[in-house]
């Protein structure tokens, strides 16, 4: 089952350091997905074509290399493509998350004053008074609004710098 799994991580590793930054011709992709795609007036590489939700890798491999990758392989280059985006913006948010989960929440502090908290939120931060912002993130009912409304609130009034 190991040798599987490294086998496939090297097909990955290869279908992405070697075949999705070839270029592909206009001629070659408006023949080929003609009615499927809108037309290319220049040469692009197959990861930006494989952006587009319509085109296949699988297809645009075959046509480009004229060589064969295991599906599994080429499925998750594809998923890893169309969805680059996605998975920067979550890993960015989990470096946010890093930087204020162990902010010490002043225990002064008066939630009741910070109308934009939903009343839920409010009514158990005041029951549970949370040390922390990862405390308080892990409250049922507090939402991630509620703890962005809250950083921005203690960063306001200067219990701690952004």
């Amino acid at each position: 089952a190991y040798k599987k799994y490294l086998k496939r991580k090297k097909e990955i590793v290869y279908i992405q350091e070697n075949e999705i930054g070839k270029k592909v011709k206009p001629d070659v992709f408006n023949h080929h997905f003609k009615g499927i795609s809108s037309n290319i007036n220049q040469s692009m590489d197959i990861k930006n074509i494989v952006k587009r939700p319509e085109i296949k890798l699988k297809e645009l491999l075959k046509i480009i290399t004229n060589k064969e990758y295991p599906e599994s392989s080429i499925a998750e280059v594809e998923y890893n493509i169309k969805h680059e985006g996605y998975i920067q913006r979550q890993k960015s948010m989990i470096e946010k998350y890093k930087k204020i989960e162990d902010k010490l929440i002043p225990q002064e502090i008066n939630y009741d004053s910070i109308k934009s908290l939903s009343n839920e939120a409010r009514e158990k931060l005041i029951k549970i008074r949370p040390l922390s912002l990862g405390q308080a993130s892990r409250i049922s009912g507090v939402s991630p609004a509620d703890i962005s409304i809250l950083v921005i609130y203690m960063a306001k009034n200067r219990y701690w710098e952004m």
